[in-house]
């Protein structure tokens, strides 16, 4: 008998992409963010610890994504200026803090994209 290994589904929003997280870490609340505002396809909030973490998908090979690897990243905010952030980049996926936490940022770097 052979044995079919099972299928990885492709994460297509940033809602999908907390879900996974979600399984890794307990996440105390999230909400729906305005993505397209900075540029993102995309994007969601997150409590953990008491600290906030922003996940947004953007299009591959976009600014943000190439900029925010190097683990600090600029986005326009409109009218609202700009915004320096810490940054993590997973896939089409880029998570954004201002308070670092090694549980969660590894959480959002293990999940198959």
């Amino acid at each position: 008998m052979v044995t079919v290994p099972p299928v990885l589904s492709h994460i297509e929003t940033s809602e999908e992409y907390l879900n996974e997280i979600g399984k890794i870490i307990s996440i105390e609340s999230q909400h729906e963010k305005a993505g397209e505002m900075i540029g993102a396809i995309d994007g969601y909030s997150f409590k953990y610890q008491g600290l906030s973490f922003e996940i947004y998908k953007y299009e591959p090979g976009s600014r943000e994504l190439i900029e925010g690897s190097s683990g600090t990243v600029t986005l326009n905010m409109g009218s609202f200026g700009d915004l320096t952030s810490d940054s993590v980049v997973n896939g089409e996926f880029l998570m954004i803090f201002d308070e670092a936490n090694d549980e969660a940022i590894n959480a959002f770097k293990n999940v198959n994209t």
